[in-house]
């Protein structure tokens, strides 16, 4: 399964490993699986789910930069998404943060 407007290659990094859609979702499932889940409702959501959340931020973020800054963009989105998972009292709370953060730091 992958999520709409999947990138079809992005390098990461000059010179570094190009992810296309289904690797780079692999990669930051991979990522997020190596961070503690939070005891709570945190338990209970699919980490793959919220690769899907990281790629959907990415997606959107990648729009407003330019191809050299992908990397950073990447790294922001699943630390924004790690921030709001760790910090949502549930997680009905957790989804609908992330949709508002984009929009609140366009106004900077």
């Amino acid at each position: 399964m992958s999520a709409p407007g999947m990138l079809s290659q992005v390098n990461t990094q000059p010179g570094g490993p190009p992810y296309n859609g289904s690797n780079l979702l692999q990669h930051v499932v991979r990522t997020m699986s190596q961070r503690p889940t939070p005891p709570g409702w945190q338990m209970s959501l699919p980490v793959n789910q919220r690769g899907h959340i990281v790629i959907q931020l990415f997606n959107f973020l990648r729009l407003l930069q330019t191809k050299d800054e992908q990397n950073k963009t990447l790294d922001y989105a699943m630390g924004f998404e790690q921030r709001t998972f760790e910090g949502s009292p549930d997680k009905v709370n957790h989804c609908p943060s992330i949709p508002n953060k984009p929009k609140k730091s366009d106004t900077r």
